[in-house]
């Protein structure tokens, strides 16, 4: 991996950077530009191979951002508590009702996660 060498914050706030144009185009696709994705979510997020490698990604990064004097909660609740945050539906929450650019949620999520 490229970028092996940077400190898993600055790893993780890159993969969140390069997943929030791909929320936009997904669900411009799911949704064929209107409505909401979720009638056509799978039931269970995990079933999804994409929601499993980026669960597995971020775990990773938890736990490699945990230190002794920094103990992270629970990694595998954090993922999927970061997972649920760039949702596609609550994306387009915090975008279209919050009124947030995208990189003003990308700038929370990394103030709430990282």
């Amino acid at each position: 991996m490229q970028h092996q060498q940077e400190p898993p914050d600055q790893r993780l706030k890159g993969i969140l950077k390069i997943y929030m144009p791909f929320i936009e185009k997904t669900a411009q696709l799911l949704t064929g530009g209107k409505g909401s994705a979720s009638a056509k979510r799978l039931p269970y997020q995990s079933q999804n191979p994409l929601y499993n490698k980026m669960h597995q990604i971020a775990v990773e990064l938890f736990d490699e951002m945990a230190t002794a004097d920094h103990p992270s909660p629970n990694s595998i609740f954090k993922a999927d508590m970061l997972l649920i945050a760039i949702s596609i539906d609550s994306y387009f929450y915090q975008r279209d009702v919050r009124g947030y650019s995208p990189d003003e949620i990308l700038e929370h999520l990394c103030s709430t996660f990282i």
